[in-house]
């Protein structure tokens, strides 16, 4: 799958100002980018899971972005 088709897949989520603060990526597509990025076995519990969206979901709230075309830049890479 290339990057427009991957593009294609996902959707924004706004803020009432109409910022971008949010990617919404179907599973399926989250599981290829996953893999692509070599991360599939380190995702094998649930547990593990977890904690990662916690810590996601942390370093989102503080700010700790990354631009989505770094994402982009990466998989084309791979």
């Amino acid at each position: 799958m290339n990057i427009d088709a991957l593009k294609q897949n996902i959707r924004y989520i706004t803020n009432p100002q109409g910022e971008q603060t949010d990617v919404l990526v179907p599973l399926s597509l989250w599981d290829s980018i996953l893999r692509a990025l070599g991360q599939d076995d380190a995702m094998d519990s649930k547990a593990e899971l977890l904690a990662d969206l916690r810590q996601s979901l942390l370093e989102a709230q503080s700010g700790q972005t990354l631009p989505i075309e770094a994402l982009w830049d990466e998989l084309e890479d791979s």
